[in-house]
């Protein structure tokens, strides 16, 4: 096919197919191969059932280009679009699809390149037109109900580190209707927007004080003309988080970060806020998956919950699963799910689809594998987030470090937790100043439930100080295919 360079050519499937009986039912995961340091940006789910993703994939001279893949209901790849253009420096941040069941995505400019682009696809993945626009990298857009899209970015400066926000509606053939512009803070970006019934949009970015890595929710909102009616600052995020826009009941939104709770110990954790129609604060949730829990994005379900997807560990350690949240309407969890599908694995996207399940996209990386040897992946579950018919009847494999109690405690407290398999476990305690306490477990367990007690004294068998102190559990699973684990959580002792 024309639309598939020569370096594309080499795009190979690599599939594993879960599907249960009823249709649905549907499940499966699913990598697909396509260049080079493969890493997708967000998922839609198309009319006919099938899925669309769309990311940024590198050479070997390191140039980036833009990728649209379209899968279809079962997984099986349809095609593959990549577009050279501009010396290769580009993006792809999101994806719509378009009335006449083609598609658009938007993207920005990579190293630097300040300008942003709007690609319009036909539904066979071929490029129907490409639109370049100056000065802003793109982050999102929105189609609204007559066709038109409205483009979110920022505008850095250099060499300063600062920015400001764009907002630039076009017409459905990318013609610009109008263009403004936002300062607020010393930076601001944007990340998310969402179209409103009154012709306005909500966008979600951070805003940034100066000279710091801690940073605020951002949400802003305008009407049809581009003009600001609001603007809410929440405080939770951080200057490299991403941010993750939904809707809500009754006309209210909800807002996904990560939020770093010890950056001694480098630890961070998904944060969740909720807000009316007028921007202001409902709830607040924090969702601890471990060590390290970065955000990916939120969807709302047609139950009025929330799907949440992040990823738990350090890819740049060569440690990550995805992470997948469900919770009601409160924000409260009802399930968690675990994916590894490589060494490194990294959730990006989520959607709930037609049939009440989840699907997400995100990447992969294998033990031996060098920078540029990322992989694509997109997982479909039941709508009780599992992937095929083993794995909903096993439920009980996961593993779990549950909250110790008590909590206070005084002198002893019990910590339980859940292996799934056979594992070398180790179980530490730290400081606030990420210092090793107590080493409770060091050694290989069997599968099931297990507990133990701590009795406030450390390695030397003195009594440790009251305070606030953080256990973390540490898994490699044995002779499984299911890879580590790394959770902790928080307990404070009183003398």
């Amino acid at each position: 096919m024309s639309k598939i360079t020569s370096m594309l050519a080499i795009l190979i499937p690599c599939c594993v197919l879960f599907g249960a009986a009823n249709a649905q039912q549907l499940s499966f995961r699913n990598k697909y191969d396509i260049v080079y340091n493969d890493e997708p940006s967000r998922i839609i789910q198309t009319s006919d059932g099938g899925y669309v993703v769309v990311g940024s994939f590198s050479t070997a001279f390191f140039q980036i280009y833009p990728f649209a893949i379209r899968v279809n209901g079962r997984g099986d790849l349809d095609w593959l679009s990549g577009r050279r253009i501009w010396r290769g420096q580009w993006y792809a941040a999101s994806v719509v699809q378009t009335g006449d069941s083609g598609y658009a995505f938007v993207g920005g400019g990579a190293y630097g390149v300040n300008r942003s682009i709007l690609v319009r696809l036909l539904p066979t993945g071929d490029t129907l037109w490409t639109k370049l626009f100056s000065n802003g990298t793109a982050a999102s857009f929105a189609r609204a109900p007559d066709g038109n899209f409205v483009i979110v970015g920022c505008i850095p400066f250099f060499p300063a580190d600062s920015a400001r926000i764009f907002v630039h509606k076009t017409t459905s053939i990318g013609t610009t209707i109008w263009r403004k512009e936002f300062s607020v803070g010393f930076a601001a970006y944007a990340h998310d927007v969402q179209m409103l019934a009154d012709g306005g949009s909500i966008i979600a970015g951070t805003s940034l004080p100066i000279d710091s890595d801690s940073a605020e929710i951002l949400l802003l909102r305008i009407d049809s003309n581009g003009d600001s009616l609001w603007a809410r600052k929440f405080s939770g995020s951080n200057r490299y988080s991403k941010v993750s826009l939904a809707d809500a009941p009754d006309n209210g939104f909800v807002v996904l970060s990560d939020t770093v709770t010890n950056s001694m110990l480098l630890l961070r954790q998904l944060y969740l806020v909720r807000v009316d129609s007028l921007g202001r604060k409902l709830w607040t949730k924090s969702y601890e998956g471990g060590a390290t829990s970065f955000a990916g994005s939120v969807s709302r379900t047609v139950e009025n919950g929330f799907v949440v997807l992040g990823t738990v560990g350090n890819p740049d350690s060569n440690r990550s699963f995805a992470w997948l949240l469900r919770t009601d309407s409160n924000g409260d969890t009802l399930w968690t799910r675990n994916f590894i599908l490589d060494t490194v694995t990294v959730g990006t996207s989520v959607i709930q689809t037609s049939d009440r399940g989840y699907a997400f996209t995100g990447w992969s990386r294998g033990p031996s594998s060098v920078d540029l040897d990322d992989s694509v992946f997109v997982v479909k579950t039941t709508p009780t987030g599992f992937v095929g018919i083993e794995q909903e009847e096993f439920s009980v494999r996961s593993f779990l470090l549950h909250q110790n109690y008590p909590n206070p405690f005084n002198p002893t407290t019990t910590i339980k937790y859940q292996l799934a398999t056979q594992s070398k476990v180790t179980i530490k305690i730290f400081n606030l100043l990420g210092q090793v306490v107590k080493k409770l477990v060091d050694g290989i367990e069997d599968a099931g439930q297990h507990q133990l007690q701590w009795d406030g004294k450390n390695n030397f068998g003195s009594g440790v100080a009251t305070g606030v102190y953080f256990y973390r559990i540490e898994t490699n699973a044995v002779g499984s295919a299911i890879s580590s684990f790394t959770q902790v959580k928080k307990m404070l002792l009183l003398r």
